[in-house]
């Protein structure tokens, strides 16, 4: 627990109440009740310090390594195209849960607006639609859905060059709520509500005390991705979007924020 150094007395008012609490539990107890907490306690702090006999101690499952299967398991994948669309078939068992993510090639944003897109798949999902303010969106979600959330995904392709840039949604819910699941991403790509700025602004100013919060205690992740950077197109678009230079975005780049959303909603 941590204690503001505004309030030097919260502690020890805290312990206070609590001993006063036990001691007014205590007072409330009759002797034979006393007693049984008393050898409850002992025979508790017996058994904590008896080690197991090696009978006991033979039952625990061991795994070995020639339990371990040498070969990885093979994801079934089926590629279908349906109007223009490429989807991604994987054929498991999921108890009776639908998964669906929806990816958005990065690769047709141009690169000034790559620095903008934590804060888009935060809100498709976090700042409202057309219909429902971002608080009834939130709480539909949660009730109709096992949560619906925003992942950037960049990665070098295998023997190429290339790079792998994707903006995800990622869904789930059961098998009888997917069209409930689906209707909400409809809306969420379609009618989303950029022109609500207080929202927004509020998702810039979590975005940097989240960024701020893991520098110290990440900072050797962030050197490293910042030095990645230069090595690579899929490295680079994760340091814009994730690094030091995201975090510098958030900072200095109100103004550009500001912009941003005149330039996506006029009217506003």
């Amino acid at each position: 627990m941590y204690y503001s150094d505004s309030k030097p007395a919260l502690r020890e008012r805290e312990e206070a109440a609590e001993k006063e609490r036990l001691s007014t539990a205590r007072s409330d107890m009759s002797s034979s009740k006393v007693e049984s907490v008393m050898a409850n306690t002992r025979e508790l702090k017996r058994l904590q310090k008896t080690p197991d006999p090696p009978e006991v101690l033979e039952t625990i499952p061991v795994l070995k390594l020639a339990d371990l299967d040498r070969k990885n398991k093979t994801i079934p994948l089926t590629r279908l195209h349906r109007k223009g669309s490429t989807i991604l078939f994987h054929d498991l068992f999921t108890n009776g849960i639908a998964y669906l993510d929806i990816g958005l090639d990065l690769h047709n944003l141009p690169h000034k607006y790559l620095q903008y897109v934590p804060l888009l798949g935060r809100a498709l999902v976090e700042i409202g639609t057309e219909k429902e303010g971002f608080v009834a969106l939130t709480q539909r979600i949660s009730r109709k859905t096992g949560g619906i959330r925003s992942q950037i995904f960049t990665s070098t392709v295998k023997h190429t060059k290339r790079s792998a840039a994707w903006l995800f949604l990622r869904g789930k819910a059961m098998l009888n709520q997917t069209e409930e699941l689906t209707r909400i991403l409809k809306e969420v790509l379609l009618t989303v509500r950029l022109d609500n700025q207080e929202r927004f602004r509020q998702m810039v100013l979590e975005e940097k005390a989240r960024a701020e919060q893991r520098l110290i205690p990440s900072g050797h992740q962030f050197v490293n991705l910042r030095l990645r950077a230069h090595f690579g197109e899929s490295h680079w678009a994760a340091e814009q979007m994730g690094g030091i230079s995201y975090l510098f975005f958030l900072t200095d780049g109100r103004d550009k924020l500001s912009l941003f959303l005149k330039k996506t909603h006029p009217c506003c």
